[in-house]
């Protein structure tokens, strides 16, 4: 759960005694990373609040210009010669009127309408950056906590009869966050925690009810060794857990010991009329085998897997939607700024940082990282963002502060075997996404805005109102450079401005496809959430500025949309013209995780409490549809039968409720799996045969047939 190290404290390069528990260079390296990532997201969310400001104003032009228009070829209309009101002339006129009027209605509606898809997309790209940003700060928090962090460790029985584990922290810069904590399989919390597996024969002294007819209270022997631990807290000197005759039981102890003072609280856990209940003192030699159980059970904690999944606030804010996380860089560099100095002034060569540790034997490890390694990690940022690090004095050119003159090493001391920090993992890069195809509204028949053999009309380029921060140079690094010179399709020099609107032969509106930009060193957005860079139009070289697409389609990019959730429920966010349902999409982001860390039977029991919900049966049914198929239609299920019975039974009515909308060959496939996982085989059989009816009807030579015919071959 936590590095072995942290029992100990660290030694500053001239040998002096540290208040540091933890390796502090790998927390200071990583929170570089973390900084640099959070400020680049800053900049292109802000980047994005200037286009949507930017689109907003060219569909306004765009639209006060077809006013004019209209309102001219109208007026030509109207005061052209007609002839009498009978005659052709004056009935192609009132056919030409409301041509136009209906052209115009619709043109309105696609500027509209293309307003709101590129304003969506940029939200959509905000949102996922806003998710990246908790995944870089779960990277930072989950090896290491940062300096002085009063740290919480909970562990509660479930009623499947596992634990569920977190960890709270809270620290400097203001930040309180929970980490999910993972139980690796054979870890002695991998199953129900009974007192005997630590101590065997466990006995001590507790009120009890005694006597037949009048009854009272006498302190008794009483043996505790087949309790279970049903509740366990962990935080600095102190353990608190709670003793159950069973693991489903009301009855049993709660004990609280300070290690610190030595003081153990018990309390008897009872029903409200039991008079034994309540808080008793504990006779000394008992609350010395208190003590003794507690500290094994604290021991026992270790090799708890910290896993980055966070919930975190800053300022009592939630993190995801805090308005910019500079402040959060800002306050963290302040943290860090008097140890860096301090380390930086008792390291006896000045170009580097350097801590020690003991190993035994009187041999000393030292550990260290060149000044110049660090600084590296902020040349992705522009001149002014790279000044926020300043006060930690990682420019040789900067005057290090005054430090006490440090210690002469004793005589006898061992050369310390140097090791130099490792370079850090930053924030992985995602994986590229298939593009959404939007169609573009109809082509009115008999009217077009634009003749098919002349180009498409541009929008004027606005100079949006504020200008975002300049594009940051590729890192040269030689590990890196490989990847990104296979992805960079974007120019070396970018500006602010965004793509222009575009109007199709149809008439309609639609912003252009980007050139993608890539955050230089792995520094893209990363999973678990969707997300696609915020378009760049060059300032400076107008033949490599992005071409104006025209056709009945546009693409828009969909990079990383829904990583961490398997191919099958991808439609759930790609599916053209349907928007992300993020309330769907979060819940089987859940079960994945769940079911990554080993943790089946909460997954499905987390399937069962979303088929079984209201909300779920309100979703789109092609959504209800993609998370169903899911779970009944998964190559395996858990070993814990009866959350997936439950899970199951959950989607039985989901299942009926579509079939009674329309009958599909796939959803009375999805209709038989789970009839049979329910043990109907015999419906099961008639839902297989139903949808082979089906489906031989509407393609013979469908692959769903043959799935069919052996399902039904089978029964």
């Amino acid at each position: 759960m936590v590095p072995s190290d942290l029992g100990m404290n660290y030694l500053y390069g001239d040998s002096t005694t540290s208040q540091l528990k933890s390796n502090f260079l790998e927390f200071l390296r990583d929170a570089l990373d973390f900084c640099v990532f959070v400020l680049q997201a800053d900049a292109k969310m802000k980047q994005g609040r200037v286009q949507i400001r930017h689109y907003g104003e060219e569909a306004e032009q765009e639209t006060q210009r077809l006013e004019r228009f209209i309102n001219a070829v109208q007026g030509t209309v109207v005061t052209a010669q007609k002839g009498n009101p009978e005659s052709p002339t004056a009935r192609t006129a009132d056919r030409l009127t409301q041509l136009i009027a209906d052209t115009h209605r619709q043109s309105v509606d696609a500027i509209r309408r293309m307003l709101a898809d590129a304003i969506a997309r940029i939200e959509a790209e905000e949102n996922a950056t806003r998710d990246a940003c908790v995944n870089a700060l779960a990277l930072l928090i989950a090896p290491h906590d940062p300096p002085d962090t009063a740290a919480v460790t909970r562990l509660g029985l479930l009623e499947s009869g596992q634990y569920d584990a977190t960890l709270d922290g809270k620290a400097e810069p203001a930040l309180e966050w929970t980490l999910e904590l993972g139980i690796p399989d054979g870890h002695a919390w991998a199953a129900p925690m009974r007192i005997d597996r630590i101590v065997p024969h466990l006995e001590i002294r507790a009120p009890q009810l005694a006597g037949w007819i009048t009854k009272e209270v006498k302190v008794k022997p009483i043996r505790i060794e087949r309790h279970v631990v049903t509740e366990i807290v962990e935080s600095e000197n102190k353990l608190t857990f709670e003793l159950r005759t069973e693991a489903t039981s009301d009855l049993g102890f709660d004990f609280h010991v300070d290690f610190e003072s030595g003081k153990v609280k018990a309390t008897r856990i009872g029903p409200a009329d039991d008079a034994s209940s309540g808080d008793f003192e504990l006779q000394d030699e008992d609350g010395a085998l208190i003590k003794d159980l507690a500290t094994k059970l604290r021991e026992s904690l270790a090799g708890l897997e910290r896993i980055p999944n966070i919930v975190a606030t800053f300022e009592g804010a939630d993190f995801r939607t805090l308005p910019e996380y500079i402040e959060i860089v800002d306050r963290l560099v302040a943290m860090m700024t008097p140890i860096v100095r301090e380390i930086s002034a008792r390291s006896l060569t000045p170009n580097e940082l350097v801590l020690r540790r003991l190993l035994g034997n009187d041999r000393r490890e030292e550990i260290f990282v060149a000044k110049a390694t660090l600084r590296e990690k902020l040349k992705e940022l522009p001149t002014e963002a790279r000044a926020l690090f300043d006060p930690l004095q990682l420019d040789p050119a900067l005057p290090p502060k005054p430090a006490p003159a440090p210690a002469p090493p004793p005589k006898d001391e061992k050369p310390a075997m140097r090791s130099e920090l490792p370079p850090s993992v930053p924030p992985p890069a995602r994986a590229a996404a298939p593009p959404v195809r939007i169609p573009a509204p109809p082509t009115i028949k008999g009217l077009s805005t634009t003749p098919k053999s002349t180009p498409p009309a541009t929008l004027p380029k606005s100079t949006p109102p504020e200008k975002a921060p300049e594009k940051t140079p590729e890192k040269s690094a030689p590990e890196k450079a490989a990847p990104e010179k296979a992805e960079k399709t974007a120019p070396e020099k970018a500006s602010d401005k965004p793509a222009p609107l575009a109007s199709s032969p149809s008439g309609s509106m639609h912003a252009v496809k980007p050139t993608r930009t890539i955050m230089p060193s792995g520094a893209a957005v990363p999973p678990p959430a969707q997300h696609s860079t915020v378009p760049n139009v060059p300032a400076d070289d107008p033949d490599e500025a992005p071409q104006l697409e025209v056709g009945p389609e546009i693409e828009m990019s969909t990079d990383g949309l829904f990583d961490a959730v398997p191919e099958s429920a991808r439609q759930l966010v790609t599916k053209p013209e349907t928007p992300r349902n993020e309330a769907l999409v979060g819940a089987l982001k859940k079960i994945m995780t769940l079911s990554k860390n080993g943790r089946g039977g909460e997954a499905y029991q987390e399937y069962a409490t979303l088929f079984g919900s209201d909300a779920f049966a309100e979703y789109k049914a092609e959504d209800q549809r993609q998370a169903l198929r899911l779970m009944v239609l998964a190559k395996s299920h858990p070993a814990d039968k009866d959350a997936v019975l439950a899970a199951h039974e959950a989607a039985l009515p989901r299942i009926q409720a579509m079939l009674e909308q329309e009958k599909t060959a796939p959803d009375l496939e999805l209709l038989g799996v789970t009839q049979l996982y329910l043990g109907d085989a015999d419906e099961a059989a008639k839902s297989f045969q139903a949808g082979l009816d089906i489906e031989r009807s509407r393609n013979p030579q469908s692959d769903l047939i043959a799935s069919l015919m052996r399902r039904v071959s089978q029964l």
